[in-house]
């Protein structure tokens, strides 16, 4: 589990992973370009969901998996975890 750019919670990284999975390897080639800094954040993510050749409710179904968690064991442990600065 983990906290997502935008502050979800989600069991993985949500983009990287569908778009692994639908795209195969072709995504990494704009990462690249991203990081040798070629490319702004917005083209990168737009070369990679380019790629998605998939109807758009199989994209978000990748996207958005059903939970294998509960939202209120999330929740208690949370509240169990020490402060991120200790």
């Amino acid at each position: 589990m983990l906290l997502d750019y935008d502050g979800t919670i989600t069991a993985h990284e949500c983009n990287t992973w569908s778009i692994q999975k639908l795209t195969g390897d072709a995504w990494r080639e704009p990462e690249e370009a991203l990081r040798a800094g070629l490319i702004g954040h917005a083209e990168c993510f737009s070369r990679q969901v380019g790629l998605v050749n998939v109807p758009r409710e199989e994209y978000i179904g990748q996207i958005v998996p059903p939970p294998s968690w509960r939202p209120a064991s999330v929740i208690s442990w949370a509240r169990c975890a020490p402060p991120a600065h200790a």
